[in-house]
């Protein structure tokens, strides 16, 4: 008797152990954990800034400088977004410069937000038109950016980032502290890593050399479809101007290679939407660079020779 009780004694301890050994993973793997995608999660309540997606209102609502209601108080939200309209096929190759474009909502002192688009440049700079990161009368805040690549289906907090050099035209920006995906601070993972070193988009002089880049030109441009996602559409450059607040947009040609910058500049009390050149970037990189307003890297390191890519 007592040699069966034994045995079962046995049994009911190995039981146990096998338990153990098959829940520890799955605990792992849940949202109890920490991972470079998802960051961690602790119990106390998280707030997930709203993503900066397309308004189903369309241009009207998003060009508008009307103040927007929220929890927190009355905030004015500039949008520059245009409509989505018919989706063309994402080819493989040609849609992969999506995943060099980052989504930027800059929050000013005085409540207002502004978004805009950026572009991904080597060693981590954000490339962003000047007026995404001015309001009068105000200071930045902060500049959250939002990217997606081919691990995600949808924009993702990626960083928070600081202004490093502006002019009238152009910012560079640089992350000043990485981010999980709901957007809290954390150390930079894996994951950032790889989209900084696979998905910067090059920038060198005379790229457009065999190029003739007019207003009558269809070049691609991003958009936030409804699901949260990045995605493209063509038009000429004619049609984009016409629309209003862009606070930067890049610009590709049908290879989905970086073409131009289309910032919003005031003209005569009006405000209208200049497309700069991807050789007018490089110089305003590389005139950064001269001035020492940035630490050495690969970035400026290409800029010592005229004719060197920023690759």
């Amino acid at each position: 008797m007592s040699l069966l009780f034994s045995h079962v004694k046995s049994f009911m301890l190995f039981f146990v152990l096998s338990c153990c050994v098959l829940v520890s993973p799955l605990y792992a793997d849940g949202f109890g954990d920490c991972n470079d995608l998802y960051g961690c999660i602790d119990g106390g309540t998280t707030q997930i800034p709203q993503s900066g997606g397309q308004n189903k209102g369309g241009n009207k609502s998003s060009n508008s400088n009307k103040a927007t209601q929220n929890k927190q108080g009355t905030q004015g939200y500039q949008g520059g977004f245009l409509a989505s309209g018919a989706m063309p096929t994402l080819g493989a190759r040609k849609g992969s410069f999506l995943y060099s474009i980052a989504l930027l909502t800059a929050l000013f002192d005085n409540g207002v937000q502004k978004q805009g688009y950026g572009i991904l440049l080597k060693d981590g700079y954000i490339l962003a038109a000047a007026d995404l990161m001015n309001e009068d009368g105000a200071y930045l805040r902060s500049v959250m950016a939002k990217m997606q690549d081919d691990s995600s289906k949808s924009l993702m907090c990626f960083a928070m980032l600081r202004l490093r050099a502006t002019d009238s035209k152009l910012s560079l920006l640089r992350a000043e502290n990485y981010t999980d995906i709901y957007c809290n601070t954390r150390e930079e993972s894996f994951y950032h890593q790889r989209i900084n070193l696979h998905h910067f988009t090059p920038i060198y002089k005379g790229m457009l050399k065999n190029t003739v880049l007019s207003r009558k030109d269809n070049v691609l441009f991003p958009f936030v479809t409804e699901n949260n996602a990045l995605f493209y559409k063509s038009a000429s450059i004619a049609n984009i101007q016409k629309h209003s607040a862009i606070h930067g947009l890049p610009l590709f040609n049908s290879g989905g290679h970086f073409v131009g910058f289309l910032y919003s500049m005031n003209e005569s009390k009006k405000r209208r939407n200049v497309v700069v050149s991807s050789d007018e970037v490089r110089d305003f990189v590389c005139d950064v660079a001269k001035r020492r307003l940035l630490p050495a890297s690969d970035l400026t390191r290409a800029c010592v020779k005229n004719n060197t890519a920023i690759k």
